[in-house]
């Protein structure tokens, strides 16, 4: 028997997951509420938001419909944040290979789970400083 490779989340679905939450906290909507709105567990939305399921297009149009926000909104400044942590080096670029790692992924759940604005700045300045070294 061969165990299951474990898949590690692409940087870009992390981060649509992290609009995901942003943009429901901002329109002061429950994981159910947006669940409900778009034929959805809580628990689905739960784990889109944390990168753990990827968003089909489809279901990122509903949930772009349900919260009142552009679909380019979830990728607006996608590549500035992801190099600012390490893990952009043109990932959005045609033709780009891109590399990361399980410790990108866990970078990314725990950056996505801060919300104090100035937090996720300090921590983006101790990366860069660090990335510095």
């Amino acid at each position: 028997m061969s165990k299951k490779k474990q898949e590690i989340a692409h940087p870009i679905d992390v981060l649509v997951g992290m609009r995901i939450k942003e943009f429901r906290v901002r329109n002061d909507k429950s994981q159910k509420s947006l669940g409900d709105d778009i034929g959805l567990t809580f628990q689905q939305v739960q784990k889109y938001e944390s990168g753990k399921n990827r968003v089909s297009a489809s279901i990122l149009f509903e949930i772009a419909k349900a919260l009142k926000t552009p679909v380019a909104q979830f990728f607006n400044n996608s590549e500035q944040i992801l190099n600012s942590l390490g893990l952009g080096a043109g990932i959005l670029a045609d033709g780009a290979e891109s590399t990361y790692f399980a410790d990108d992924k866990v970078v990314m759940q725990y950056f996505t789970q801060l919300r104090d604005p100035k937090v996720k700045a300090s921590v983006v300045a101790l990366l860069k400083s660090l990335a510095e070294v």
